[in-house]
């Protein structure tokens, strides 16, 4: 699993037919200390989960298949809408954390 923050949706005009009625979502893990990494990943989000907001990214088809179902074509799934995070001794609320991933 990893924490990311939400950069926002994708969408497209034709999509595999699992995916059909699945929200996809562009997300950027943060590091051992609450920072943006430079590389994306998109996921499939059963949760809501918006722009700014920090997200639980779990990897792995038993995973998807218990929150997003087995036919799904992807196996990386948002758990969790995260409002905070310690990271080493530091406790960072979801606003702080959005200030951080600004860096």
């Amino acid at each position: 699993m990893l924490l990311a923050r939400v950069e926002g949706q994708v969408w497209g005009a034709k999509r595999a037919a699992t995916l059909e009625d699945q929200r996809l979502l562009r997300v950027r893990p943060l590091d051992a200390r609450g920072t943006l990494v430079e590389h994306t990943l998109v996921v499939v989000d059963g949760l809501g989960a918006g722009p700014g907001e920090t997200v639980l990214v779990a990897h792995g088809s038993r995973v998807r298949d218990l929150t997003v179902g087995d036919d799904v074509a992807t196996k990386e799934v948002t758990v969790a809408i995260v409002d905070g995070a310690t990271f080493g001794d530091e406790s960072l609320d979801d606003q702080t954390l959005e200030r951080r991933a600004r860096r």
